[in-house]
């Protein structure tokens, strides 16, 4: 795509670092000391050397020595707008080494300074010390967040392919398993058909949340390469990515099995009922999506995050609450169901549709249980009724701890700029 452009722009802090031909990218990159690696995309080279400060002292430097050119060579801004090497100082009257510490020094001091002046006086000072101002110090997180929203947008709207289908996949799985659970009765088989249904969407929607892995890991290296160049803030990035995903991948798709699976399964249709229902599954959905971005922000590679999370999702799966009466468990590995983000979801489900329901049990060949109250059954699998509310409030905290501790993993795991600065000062 990039080879397609009539002509390319590289602007960094204010500058214009590189203008012209995209198939000269490489060719000027490697007459300014800054090479492109071997089978490295001379797009991404050229993201990459803009926003590390040594690289770009470099190319300034170099565009500073050889003055403004036209063509597909690079020019630098004019002085409104942070004009680097201006006045008697230029660099184009000093060395090579010296254009380039004047182009760093530049650099620190933000868009729109000199070296002429208290300004540019103040810049050489800083430098002396070793210290790094925080780029864009007045920049709003409002402004980041807006970017970072258009930008995803517009990616999702040129890649629509994963959308399309966790949409059309959860749609197709309503249908598909509303037809398996056809019409359930109120006797044994259209308990155990409840429980089964409600589970096995918990269990859909949990391992479909894996896409969330591939999702950070194929911009995982832009991403890094982004925030270490003071693009953008770590925590704007996770919202943006957590509200997307958890949106368009989590709630819109969850709306989407239940729109034909409900009615078809013939579910209570009580509005309340049917708001729980629907409440419980798309909070269910969002806390295993953040999850999964949290394990994926915690992991080196796709294959340790799935890894972890299929791990994970099966032992939560086991304690809870359907495969096994919790009651029954060993007392000293009982509380592994606490931990489970099914337990809390599943009970809440099975809760919301049978407690108030009247079933009838009959056995052949023993005598007919008719009007057996759904909290009686409901205790029979170790449910408690009376739990719905805690377990819905549990899972919303789920949700808001799992981001928080994906929050504090992105930030330990991606420096800050000021960090990443004065690394590079060194």
């Amino acid at each position: 795509m990039f080879s397609l452009l009539d002509r390319a722009y590289l602007l960094a802090r204010g500058r214009a670092v590189y203008g012209g031909d995209p198939a000269s990218a490489a060719a000027f990159f490697k007459s300014r000391g800054v090479p492109c690696p071997a089978g490295d995309a001379i797009a991404e080279h050229m993201l990459h050397a803009a926003s590390d400060p040594v690289t770009l002292g470099a190319l300034l430097a170099g565009v500073q020595g050889n003055g403004a050119a036209g063509g597909g060579s690079p020019r630098v801004l004019p002085a409104g707008h942070g004009t680097v090497g201006a006045g008697k100082d230029g660099a184009a009257e000093k060395g090579p080494a010296d254009a380039q510490e004047l182009a760093l020094v530049e650099l620190e001091a933000g868009p729109g300074t000199t070296r002429s002046g208290t300004e540019g006086s103040q810049g050489v000072d800083a430098a002396g010390r070793g210290t790094v101002s925080d780029p864009g110090p007045g920049r709003s997180r409002s402004l980041e967040l807006a970017v970072l929203f258009w930008r995803a947008g517009l990616d999702i709207a040129r890649n629509p392919s994963l959308l399309l289908l966790h949409w059309a996949m959860a749609l197709g799985m309503g249908i598909f398993t509303g037809c398996i659970f056809l019409n359930v009765g109120l006797d044994i088989s259209g308990a155990q058909n409840r429980a089964g249904g409600l589970f096995f969407i918990l269990a859909f929607f949990a391992f479909t949340s894996l896409t969330a892995v591939d999702l950070f890991m194929a911009e995982r290296r832009l991403v890094m390469r982004e925030i270490k160049g003071g693009m953008y803030h770590p925590v704007s990035y996770l919202v943006t990515k957590a509200a997307l995903d958890g949106l368009l991948l989590r709630v819109i798709p969850a709306f989407l099995y239940a729109a034909p699976f409900y009615p078809m399964m013939g579910l209570q249709s009580d509005s309340t009922i049917v708001a729980v229902f629907l409440f419980v599954l798309a909070t269910f959905s969002l806390v295993v999506g953040a999850f999964a971005l949290a394990v994926t922000v915690g992991c080196t590679t796709a294959g340790k995050a799935s890894l972890v999370m299929n791990v994970v999702l099966l032992i939560s799966l086991l304690v809870g609450g359907f495969f096994v009466n919790v009651a029954s468990i060993a007392a000293w590995i009982r509380w592994l169901h606490y931990a489970s983000v099914f337990f809390y979801a599943y009970t809440a489900l099975i809760t919301n549709e049978v407690a108030t329901l009247s079933l009838d049990f009959v056995v052949e060949g023993y005598a007919a249980v008719k009007n057996v109250r759904g909290v009686a059954f409901l205790n029979i699998i170790g449910v408690d009724a009376g739990d719905l509310t805690r377990n819905i409030i549990i899972l919303d905290c789920l949700y808001a701890g799992l981001l928080l501790v994906a929050m504090l993993v992105l930030w330990l795991r991606l420096p800050t700029t000021a960090s990443m600065a004065r690394v590079s000062r060194r």
